[in-house]
């Protein structure tokens, strides 16, 4: 039986789709035009110690630890007072755990600009360019496209004119560590491979490169690195879904210890999983292994030495959100935290993450399985909440559009992050307060502030004010049953007198919330000695609306009004006169 010539054509059509869907796509490559695009060590350490001698008030900069080819690991923390270890919530940002990830260190930088910047250069037009120095699109506007994902001022761009009253805000009431570049080794030898034209990401280095002298003399001779991201001991190994016994694997893991820790003459008896595995009343004193890379004791070294509480690693690519536990499919005991926070991140990002109401992620598919990663670390041994981000969805190091974008959907996310940090595990108590008006009355004035959401400590909330522009003062507020809230005193004061406040509630459960948002930088006002319309308005506006409808209802009815009643008096049966 022969085929007519259509058929056949169909057959070797579909044939030849299926050959060419059978051939590996090409992997991703990158140019030397990339070593222009994207920052490099040296780059990084001069621009961070620029901001620290510009603006030492608020920039610091310290060296963690030294890498095996003898480079500092530099850590920038940004607060006000940043030379004291003030009592302030601690967030972490990490990049470049990854040698051939280079769009993390890109949204570190780019989040410190916008911190030290935002913060130093206030309301004022410092550079006498004619603009604010918070209008970045120089529109004449300031602060009228915050990071919120909505294009606000419909020009087309995105969140590209930030609220500087956000961003001093955070500066005053957090400690920001960033880690811009965790792994200057591996990073500066993945761009020497590009620079001598290796152009396949897969080819392109990953781990740090410290000699993996433990395996000198076998089949591979000498290999180098370890995976950073495989090599924080918690649970380290247990998996098996990481290379442990080949070290020249991109994803190994670092070797077993072999190091009687607590002198019983056991090894590795008392894992690191936060427990007593050997009931001798110490706890992870002799793991199984972990922490052999200089890069990730740096990292234990300054969070142990801190008390962070929210944490964010940058790394490439997947265009997802990920957190605990990355070792087994058990659900950490906060997962409800990491999905509300992962929500409003990915409000700004668009980033997937795993959501446990479908069923199809709950399995190994929401998140590839891992040994010792960050996240596990942090979460399980310290308590701190702690995400993964995967930037960008198409290559380890994107093209300059595509990182550009991932630069911007990600510098929200990490204020998000930062301003999370003092209530990761609850929102914050929400405050309710009807503004006061303008007077003409010298007297004091009363204000009232409604609190829900939580339970505020003795004497936890406050209202700060000041007048004409001098220093705050602060008041704490009492409870006053009869009007449903809080009540404090403002003093009376001069005519023509401005008087500004804002409110500051403390609860122990749930942190610092401030109302408006960004006291003092956002506050409340009235001026005394000029009586607000504003009040009045409300009401006489929508009165003088209605009365012009009726007039306009009268004026066009007003000859049919008399044979629209006799109809409807016809048509209920009744009659004039009746």
């Amino acid at each position: 039986m022969s085929m007519v010539p259509g058929t056949m054509k169909v057959v070797l059509l579909i044939a030849g789709l299926l050959l060419l869907s059978s051939v590996p796509a090409p992997a991703a490559a990158v140019d030397s035009s990339y070593l222009d695009l994207y920052m490099g060590y040296d780059q990084m350490v001069d621009e961070i110690f620029e901001m620290a001698n510009a603006h030492p008030e608020i920039v610091m900069v310290v060296s963690i630890g030294v890498t095996y080819e003898g480079r500092d690991i530099w850590a920038v923390k940004v607060s006000d007072n940043v030379a004291e270890d003030e009592d302030e919530p601690e967030v972490l940002i990490t990049s470049v755990h990854h040698a051939k990830e280079w769009p993390g260190l890109e949204v570190t930088m780019a989040t410190l600009r916008q911190l030290v910047n935002g913060y130093s250069n206030g309301c004022c037009d410092l550079d006498e360019d004619g603009f604010l120095d918070g209008d970045d699109d120089k529109d004449g506007v300031s602060d009228e496209d915050p990071y919120n994902g909505i294009d606000d001022d419909a020009d087309g761009q995105v969140d590209e004119d930030w609220s500087q009253d956000r961003i001093a805000w955070l500066v005053d009431n957090r400690e920001i560590w960033i880690v811009p570049v965790l792994n200057p080794d591996g990073l500066e030898y993945c761009r020497q491979q590009v620079a001598n034209w290796v152009t396949s990401e897969s080819e392109l280095w990953r781990k740090n490169r410290e000699p993996n002298y433990q395996d000198l003399g076998g089949l591979q001779g000498l290999t180098y690195g370890v995976d950073l991201n495989r090599n924080y001991g918690f649970h380290w190994g247990e998996l098996g879904a990481q290379s442990y016994a080949n070290s020249g694997a991109e994803d190994y893991i670092g070797p077993l210890d072999k190091t009687d820790d607590d002198g019983d003459r056991r090894i590795n008896e008392d894992k690191m999983d936060n427990m007593d595995n050997d009931g001798d009343g110490l706890i992870d004193e002799d793991g199984r292994g972990g922490f052999t890379a200089l890069e990730t004791r740096a990292i234990k070294a300054l969070v142990e030495e801190h008390e962070v509480t929210i944490a964010h690693h940058m790394h490439t690519f997947k265009g997802t959100i990920y957190w605990p536990w990355m070792f087994t499919l058990q659900l950490p005991e906060d997962e409800d935290t990491f999905m509300r926070i992962a929500v409003e991140m990915n409000v700004l990002n668009g980033y997937g993450y795993r959501d446990m109401s479908d069923r199809n992620q709950q399995t190994y598919s929401r998140h590839p399985p891992v040994d010792g990663d960050s996240n596990d670390w942090m979460y399980g041994k310290h308590d701190i909440i702690s995400y993964t981000i995967e930037l960008g969805y198409n290559m380890f190091i994107p093209g300059e559009e595509e990182m550009a974008e991932i630069v911007l959907a990600n510098l929200g996310a990490n204020l998000v992050a930062i301003e999370e940090a003092d209530h990761p595990r609850r929102p914050p108590v929400t405050l309710d307060h009807v503004p006061l008006d303008n007077t003409s009355s010298t007297d004091g004035r009363e204000v009232i502030v409604r609190v829900g959401g939580g339970e505020l400590v003795p004497g936890g909330l406050a209202v700060h004010y000041r007048v004409d522009g001098g220093e705050f003062q602060r008041e704490v507020m009492m409870a006053d049953m009869g009007r449903g809230g809080y009540a404090a005193d403002l003093p009376g004061v001069p005519e023509g007198s401005v008087v500004e406040y804002y409110f500051v509630a403390q609860s122990a459960a749930q942190g610092t919330s401030f109302l408006p948002s960004y006291g003092p930088y956002q506050v409340f006002s009235y001026t005394v000695g000029e009586e607000s319309s504003s009040g009045s308005s409300v009401v006489v506006l929508p009165l003088l609306l209605i009365i012009l409808a009726a007039i306009g209802v009268a004026f066009v009815y007003r000859r049919r009004l008399p044979d629209l009643a006799s109809n409807g008096l016809r048509k209920l049966g009744l009659r004039r006169g009746v």
